[in-house]
């Protein structure tokens, strides 16, 4: 049998060595900035149902332990997932979410898609590259360990057992969990599936197996019932589950937002964010504020900080060419490089302060020791270069291509953008920020949950 290569999909990026994302590595402070108001949700998490199917895929592979599969690569846990995708993928439109279908909200969904269509199991060389990265059981697993539903080998902590109540009750699968009754007999056929997995490589079910269709009525993302959603709800909100190592009041914050925006009874947009923190912040407990306080000097600096870097981009896919100190200097535009250096001192002095409060000084240091005493467009261009140029070289492993190629044809350090990162319309951050704080996922999980309007 001849394999056709993997294909990659939305949640499975192909791998370069450009470093074609996060230019001036900004990405890793405003992480930890994010975990400390939203801890254990990343912007990649959108369903919090996916957390019902690693409860249900916990409890199907308790048995198999440590043990590989056939191809010696993969866990039952993976080998579950499969099952998962494959179920929501074969059920048809008939088990399409409301939001226009699973394609665009399911990891892996569209890997599966193109094996099955070519006749191929899934196993895994058909499946996602990186997995444990990419697929459903990798983007939620922080959110599973934060809840208390998983632990760290991914078994069922107390949440998982109290989460597996509520649904084995509302699904008419009783005894599920103590493999008696109707709900026994579907973990058993779970269990046998996942097992045939394990002995082959890949999923062995033809595609008129009834268990698809049973996976895919019981863990469909938009299903979960009102029990289930109260389990799920309450564990977001509660301040006595696990704690963030670094932050032990990062759950009560998170419990705050999200009761937050439940009370606003509408859904924040990542564009939204810096507008809704600045009118929460007005009421917001001092941890809260703390926090908020810390995002905004950070996003601001942010802001000035990129609109430069953009702006040079801009120049040099506007003119065909190099672009110059002067080419900078001279721009006339929303947000020309002279205001942005006269913002950037009180920025970085806001930046500091607030970073010092929450612990944070030792991320203000390469802003402030690169942007610090910036005082002309000519000193901001060459270092926004500098910070470009030093932050691709640092990336792992052995560093990333720059953005721009150097040149000074026309006297003085031009930089030529390369043809990827042109740039043919400038826009400026004005009033957003830069980075997502997670108030979109926490919105999608709210709206899932019935707290929010769809």
């Amino acid at each position: 049998m001849t394999l056709s290569p993997p294909l990659l999909s939305a949640f499975d990026p192909e791998i370069s060595a450009e470093g074609g994302i996060d230019p001036l590595s900004l990405s890793a402070t405003y992480e930890r900035l994010a975990e400390r108001i939203f801890p254990f949700m990343t912007v990649r998490m959108s369903r919090p149902r996916f957390v019902t199917a690693m409860a249900v895929g916990a409890a199907v592979c308790q048995d198999f332990g440590d043990d590989l599969a056939a191809d010696g690569k993969t866990p039952a846990w993976l080998a579950f997932e499969w099952h998962v995708i494959e179920a929501f993928f074969r059920a048809g439109d008939r088990f399409r979410a409301s939001d226009g279908g699973w394609g665009v909200r399911v990891p892996g969904v569209m890997k599966v898609r193109a094996a099955v269509d070519a006749g191929h199991r899934i196993g895994a060389g058909m499946y996602l590259k990186t997995p444990r990265i990419f697929g459903f059981t990798g983007i939620y697993r922080r959110l599973a360990l934060g809840l208390d539903i998983l632990d760290e080998d991914l078994h069922l902590m107390e949440g998982g057992f109290e989460l597996l109540r509520a649904w084995e009750a509302e699904r008419n699968l009783q005894g599920f969990l103590a493999g008696t009754g109707m709900g026994g007999d579907f973990r058993r056929e779970l269990v046998r599936a996942v097992g045939q997995a394990m002995k082959s490589g890949s999923t062995c079910q033809t595609g008129t197996w009834s268990g698809w269709e049973r996976i895919a009525e019981h863990l469909r993302p938009d299903g979960a019932r009102l029990r289930e959603q109260r389990v799920l709800a309450d564990r977001l909100c509660r301040t006595d589950v696990r704690q963030n190592p670094h932050d032990s009041a990062a759950t009560a914050v998170r419990s705050e937002l999200i009761v937050a925006l439940a009370k606003r009874g509408q859904s924040v947009a990542s564009e939204e964010e810096a507008r809704w923190f600045r009118s929460l912040r007005k009421t917001s407990s001092p941890a809260l504020a703390e926090r908020l306080d810390a995002i905004h000097a950070y996003e601001e600096v942010c802001a000035l900080v990129l609109d430069a870097f953009n702006l040079v981009r801009h120049l040099s896919t506007r003119g065909g060419a190099e672009a110059t100190s002067e080419d900078f200097r001279s721009f006339q535009g929303a947000r020309d490089a002279t205001a942005m250096v006269s913002r950037l001192p009180e920025a970085l002095e806001r930046l500091e302060r607030s970073f010092g409060v929450v612990g944070f000084q030792s991320q203000a240091e390469p802003l402030l020791d690169r942007f610090g005493g910036t005082r002309t467009a000519d000193e901001l261009f060459a270092r926004v270069m500098e910070h470009h140029d030093a932050g691709q070289r640092a990336k792992p492993p052995d560093g990333k291509r720059s953005w721009f190629d150097s040149c000074s044809t026309r006297g003085g350090e031009g930089v030529f953008v390369r043809a990827r990162y042109r740039l043919p319309e400038l826009l400026s951050h004005e009033g957003r920020y830069t980075h997502p704080y997670r108030a979109a996922t926490a919105s999608s999980f709210l709206r899932d949950l019935r707290k929010l309007p769809s």
